[in-house]
């Protein structure tokens, strides 16, 4: 660990096991669910490169989640 941070033993097979929960790849389907970037964040130790996975399909016409918690949003 760094401070809160995590640090892998082994991030090629880690981020091989993630992509794939992810449905992220060239063996996945196509649009992927999910693209993958680096990014840049803040910690209180200073700047770190972060990966992360952003939604990677039309949001438009779904329901927002104004508490951010989907197992607590009543159904439709």
């Amino acid at each position: 660990m760094y401070g809160d941070v995590f640090i892998m033993n082994n991030p090629h097979e880690t981020l091989k096991i993630l992509d794939e929960y992810e449905g992220f790849g060239e063996n996945e389907e196509k649009p992927n669910l999910f693209t993958s970037e680096v990014i840049e964040v803040e910690t209180d130790k200073g700047q770190i490169d972060w990966r992360v996975y952003l939604y990677n399909l039309r949001v438009n016409g779904l329901m927002l989640i104004i508490s951010g918690k989907y197992q607590n949003q009543p159904p439709p």
